[in-house]
């Protein structure tokens, strides 16, 4: 069977670790953009320059999570329609 739990369970875990790393990486990343541009640089052009490189790749990134969560739920919700359809074809055989 291509939608064994054996092996989805377990990839839908790495996914949410992945997703859980990604998360904590961008949390840091936040912090260390924070203290770089208030207090290490204040108001100048490297601020200014550091800010708008960090807009980007916060767009980028965010987005990232995003796709990474939507792929983890959609795996899940693969494995409860078959794992769903598998039922129901067992109980109509059940019945005979």
């Amino acid at each position: 069977m291509l939608y064994d739990p054996k092996f989805l369970v377990p990839l839908m875990d790495q996914l949410d670790d992945h997703y859980k790393a990604l998360r904590t990486q961008i949390g840091h990343l936040e912090t260390a953009a924070d203290k770089l541009i208030n207090v290490a640089w204040e108001d100048n052009e490297s601020a200014t320059s550091f800010k708008d490189a960090h807009t980007r790749w916060e767009g980028e990134f965010s987005d990232t999570a995003t796709q990474l969560e939507n792929l983890r739920d959609a795996v899940d919700r693969a494995l409860g329609n078959a794992q769903h359809a598998d039922k129901k074809v067992y109980d109509s055989f059940a019945g005979m």
